[in-house]
């Protein structure tokens, strides 16, 4: 049989299986069949026309070894079958109209390159809502029939209801800025409390503390009256400047923070913000996730709670009382900078 006469006899079995009207329970959808509505939905009758392009790749398809014919076949929003307005097949060569609603522009099949087939209405009403559907029909890689489809939508909406979410659209704009602006005037409000504490704030730190250069986006506050010293005090005072007793996170924050004592003429304790956890058993920064290395000296931690640098421990840190500390004493103050 001639390949002609064989495809013939092909088609007319593939019409017969499917027929040119069938129900939607028999589609199977694929992905790579491509079915493009140009425009996607209409507005009263303010298009001028609409074009259904549906193209296929065979390539994309290992399954499929031959593209025998395209079609296009449109179903209305109270239906559930479909009927066929085009198609195109590698037999006769070009489309053909089923439908005197239909404009065929174009189609081809191609087996080494995209098959295609370009439908268009012209002057489009709502009758010509609903699904459309592109089925491609071809031969699997033992000569049975295979068929695959997909579908899109062509929808309308009124002229009044675009003006509507236009509008809806502008309100909902207006209500954004609204809010914005409010937003941005209780930012302006707290920022000026922040400003007016600072003002008040860092003069208290002026006159009792020495600061650091920056680090990591926080500044070094040493204590420089002597006092009799209580943690639970410092770190009182610590937060009600917007930080905490001095963390040691890493390595480079120890030697950053031991340099900067070290530059003062202190010959007693300064306490840092770790505390030994008894549940536990470990040593925690409360402001930290992680659980530091800390550089401890030789000996320590010992039996006391709080976390300090002393000269006895040598440029290291030990362990020291937290309460009832008679001795002059010193803590540092880890406080975060702001960077606007």
């Amino acid at each position: 049989m001639r390949r002609e006469s064989y495809l013939c006899v092909l088609i007319a079995c593939l019409e017969a299986i499917s027929g040119n009207v069938f129900t939607e329970r028999e589609i199977i959808l694929h992905s790579n069949v491509k079915i493009k509505i140009d425009p996607a939905f209409l507005i009263d009758d303010l298009s001028s026309e609409v074009n259904i392009r549906c193209s296929f790749s065979r390539g994309d398809v290992p399954s499929m070894t031959a593209v025998v014919s395209l079609s296009v076949a449109y179903s209305n929003s109270t239906s559930t079958s479909y009927e066929d307005l085009a198609f195109v097949n590698e037999v006769e060569g070009h489309p053909v109209n089923l439908s005197r609603e239909v404009q065929v522009i174009s189609g081809s099949v191609d087996n080494n390159g995209e098959s295609t087939l370009l439908v268009q209405f012209k002057y489009p009403n709502t009758k010509m809502l609903g699904a459309y559907l592109c089925s491609i029909k071809g031969l699997d890689d033992i000569g049975r029939p295979l068929s695959i489809f997909s579908t899109a939508n062509l929808t309308s909406y009124s002229l009044n209801t675009v003006i509507d979410t236009i509008y809806e659209l502008e309100a909902n704009r207006s209500a954004s800025e609204a809010l914005v602006s409010s937003l941005q005037a209780c930012v302006d409000k707290q920022t000026g409390l922040i400003d007016s504490l600072n003002k008040r704030i860092y003069p208290m730190l002026a006159y009792g503390f020495s600061a650091s250069s920056i680090f990591n986006g926080h500044r070094y506050y040493l204590s420089t009256h002597a006092q009799s010293f209580s943690f639970g005090s410092a770190e009182f005072l610590c937060n009600g400047f917007g930080g905490y007793v001095v963390e040691i996170d890493t390595h480079e924050e120890f030697v950053i923070v031991r340099n900067f004592i070290s530059s003062f003429n202190i010959t007693e304790a300064v306490w840092t913000g770790a505390t030994y956890e008894a549940p536990s058993g470990v040593w925690v920064n409360k402001h930290s996730s992680t659980t530091p290395n800390f550089e401890w000296a030789p000996g320590e931690p010992a039996n006391n709670t709080c976390q300090c640098f002393h000269s006895k421990f040598k440029a290291l840190l030990g362990t020291c009382e937290c309460d009832n500390i008679t001795s002059a004493s010193s803590y540092v103050c880890e406080i975060p900078q702001q960077t606007c």
